[in-house]
């Protein structure tokens, strides 16, 4: 058998494969028009970061609401849910027995 060369590794095959298959990227310059950061704003002008978004809103059902209409509802409490009593074992069998003697 000959040795094989160490590029025929397989515990290596994957090590830098991206690196190896691709050049190293430079980014498109800024006015690029297939650059994608900042296409919101370059579709809509009107709307930039700085003004925020609208408050309010229309729901599916065609109702609109606006945020100052919104009120925060008070905290409550509700009471404890207590688990029920252990069943005793012993008495569910002997229950279980008697119900199939009076059956047979």
């Amino acid at each position: 058998m000959s040795p094989q060369a160490p590029d025929d590794d397989p515990t290596h095959a994957l090590d830098d494969f991206v690196r190896r298959m691709r050049p190293a990227a430079t980014p498109p310059p800024a006015d690029d028009p297939t650059r994608l950061s900042g296409l919101q704003a370059r579709l809509h002008p009107e709307r930039t970061p700085s003004a925020g978004r609208p408050k309010g809103g229309r729901l599916r059902s065609g109702q609109t609401w606006d945020a100052d209409d919104v009120v925060d509802v008070p905290s409550i409490s509700l009471p404890a849910v207590t688990a029920p009593p252990p069943v005793d074992s012993a008495a569910l069998e002997a229950t279980l027995q008697q119900a199939s003697a009076r059956a047979s």
